[in-house]
C-alpha cells in the first residue's frame, strides 16, 4: 500500500552534504533521511560507501538479510573491473548478464550509454525490475568509469514507493561529485 504522505520535494527540504573523505566523494541528500557509511561486506566485489534511506515506513528494514529498506539509495564502487580500457557499453552488458543470473524475474526496463552523465562524465543508466520474496522492486542504476574504477549510485524501491521517491533520488544522483583528479 502506498503511503498517503508525499515526501517533501528535494528543493523544499533542508539539504545536507555528505563528504566522504576516504573516497573523496560528495553527495547531497535530504536532512530527514538516514545515512549509513561504510562497507557492509569488506572483501567482496563491491565497496559500499553509503546507504541512504528515508525515515518512516519506506525506510524500515524488514529483515537482516538485506542491506536496504523498501527504499534506498546506495553509493558504491564495483571492484570487479579487470580491464582499465573497457568500454562502458561492454561493462553495462556484463552487468546486465550478471544481474540476470543473480536476480529473480529480472527484467530490463531501460538502458542508455550515450545520454547519461555523472558529474559531467560519460556514464550509463540502467532501469530494471526484480522480484524478491513476493515483492517487486524497481532499480535505477547509474555508473561511471572513473580513474580505473566503476562508481555506481543506485536507487532501489519497492513498487509501492518507486514513483513517490523517484524525484528525490534523481536529485541526489545529479548532486554526486566524484574525486578530483
Amino acid at each position: 500500500m502506498v503511503s498517503p504522505l508525499i515526501p517533501i520535494a528535494f528543493s523544499q527540504e533542508k539539504i545536507i552534504e555528505l563528504e566522504n573523505k576516504d573516497y573523496d566523494l560528495k553527495i547531497e541528500y535530504p536532512q530527514s533521511w538516514n545515512v549509513r557509511e561504510g562497507d557492509i561486506e569488506p572483501g567482496d566485489f563491491t565497496t559500499q560507501i553509503a546507504i541512504f534511506e528515508p525515515q518512516g515506513e519506506a525506510g524500515m528494514h524488514r529483515s537482516d538479510e538485506y542491506n536496504c529498506a523498501d527504499v534506498c539509495i546506495v553509493l558504491y564502487i564495483d571492484n570487479s573491473l579487470r580491464e582499465s580500457n573497457l568500454a562502458i557499453e561492454t561493462y553495462l552488458d556484463q552487468s546486465i548478464n550478471s544481474l540476470k543470473d543473480d536476480l529473480n524475474n529480472f527484467e530490463v526496463i531501460y538502458y542508455d550509454t550515450t545520454n547519461t552523465k555523472l558529474d559531467e562524465h560519460q556514464a550509463y543508466k540502467l532501469v530494471y525490475q526484480e522480484e524478491n520474496k513476493d515483492k517487486k522492486y524497481t532499480t535505477v542504476q547509474s555508473g561511471v568509469m572513473y580513474d580505473n574504477q566503476v562508481y555506481i549510485i543506485e536507487y532501489k524501491a519497492m513498487e509501492d514507493y518507486y514513483e513517490q521517491y523517484l524525484p528525490v533520488a534523481e536529485e541526489m544522483i545529479k548532486s554526486l561529485k566524484l574525486p578530483d583528479k
